[in-house]
């Protein structure tokens, strides 16, 4: 079977998820076994590419033109050249690897899509309400772009449960064509059995015995000021713990936090890492309490933020926590902040998660414009 593969997102994004994920993707399917044969349509400014997997023998580089920028008339122009390089050929099926790189055009072959996430749509009003960018008309032609090219894509590739509702909900994608398939972590991702190495990156890197972790990166729709507000008022709650921030803040969003978090000092218990390499992640990973993503949900329709904490340690190993708590299911905060302090029972977890928007504490940005439904909660919480 020749499979063909649009490298495109995973060398232009390598310092992100997309091109972490679609890297171990590549290498993990060029060293299988079995009789496909893969076909690498790759930019010409990326001939790296073959030098970097000469190891196996079941694939072959094919030189696409290289992806301009999105909306452009480069962008448009590329697409229609790589339409016609994929018919040339003679492909059994071609996986076009993230949305943003979707066919303009019908393939002559089946074409499966890979949806990482919508978030761009279905936080449009983060962007456009609390952080007053001028993104409004990018994301509406992003909206109409995904419609226009999903229909030009026979299955879709989902990477969670919540990306396969968003696709279903937001583009009226068929259910029935679109799967779940879950990134897998990179070779080597495990605990290390050594513990020492876990204590010698802590010592390096000047974080206590304890602490609370995020790795990721920063960009608007992390919502990562909501979990330095939650991580300040755990603190005034007396848990004495460090969260460690973790990577590359260069851009607008991580100086942002940089700021908030050199504002609030030393006393803050805020450790901001920077990039951390590859090698030193099972490390970092294994020696936190709990690993933090500050994620987006609805509420009966309205915007609600809280922290979710989805990984715990267990010994010198992490255990991942595959259910979604959603905020409808705020107690999710009380069991996951289980052990690390005084912390709100069940009862009063929602109110004290509402709590922290209003409070602001040493991380002081006013909770401003999240929509009507938490302006409205925020206004009746400054009340009491």
């Amino acid at each position: 079977m020749r499979i063909g593969i649009d490298t495109a997102p995973i060398l232009q994004h390598q310092n992100r998820g997309v091109g972490a994920l679609g890297s171990h993707l590549l290498h993990a399917l060029l060293r299988s076994e079995g009789a496909h044969r893969y076909l690498l349509f790759t930019p010409d400014s990326a001939r790296g590419l073959s030098a970097e997997l000469s190891e196996p023998q079941n694939f072959e580089v094919i030189h696409r033109p290289p992806a301009g920028g999105a909306f452009s008339w480069a962008w448009v122009r590329d697409a229609m050249r790589l339409r016609r390089q994929v018919k040339r050929q003679r492909l059994d099926v071609f996986h076009a690897y993230f949305q943003w790189n979707l066919p303009l055009r019908r393939f002559p072959v089946p074409v499966v899509g890979h949806i990482y996430d919508l978030m761009p749509i279905a936080v449009r009003e983060i962007y456009a309400g609390r952080y007053s960018l001028p993104v409004d008309r990018k994301i509406g032609l992003y909206a109409r772009y995904l419609k226009f090219a999903l229909r030009r894509i026979d299955r879709a590739i989902s990477i969670s449960e919540h990306t396969r509702r968003d696709l279903i909900r937001l583009t009226g994608f068929p259910e029935e064509r679109t799967h779940v398939v879950h990134p897998a972590p990179a070779p080597g991702m495990a605990a290390p059995d050594d513990v020492g190495v876990i204590h010698a990156l802590r010592e390096r890197l000047g974080l206590r015995e304890d602490y609370l972790l995020y790795v990721g990166g920063y960009d608007y729709r992390k919502n990562l000021e909501m979990l330095l507000w939650a991580f300040s008022r755990a603190r005034k709650e007396g848990m004495n713990l460090t969260l460690a921030l973790a990577g590359d803040m260069s851009s607008s969003y991580g100086q942002l936090i940089q700021t908030l978090v050199e504002e609030a000092g030393d006393e803050s218990g805020v450790r901001t890492l920077g990039h951390i390499a590859d090698g030193d992640l099972p490390a970092l990973y294994a020696g936190a309490r709990l690993f933090c993503i500050p994620i987006y949900t609805k509420d009966s329709g309205s915007p609600f933020w809280m922290p979710w904490p989805v990984a715990r340690r267990s010994s010198a190993r992490t255990q991942l926590l595959s259910r979604r708590r959603g905020a409808t299911r705020p107690s999710c905060w009380n069991r996951g902040m289980k052990g690390l302090g005084p912390m709100p029972f069940r009862g009063r977890a929602k109110r004290e998660i509402r709590m922290m928007i209003c409070a602001g504490s040493e991380f002081g940005m006013p909770p401003r414009s999240l929509g009507s439904g938490p302006q409205t909660r925020q206004s009746k919480c400054m009340k009491s």
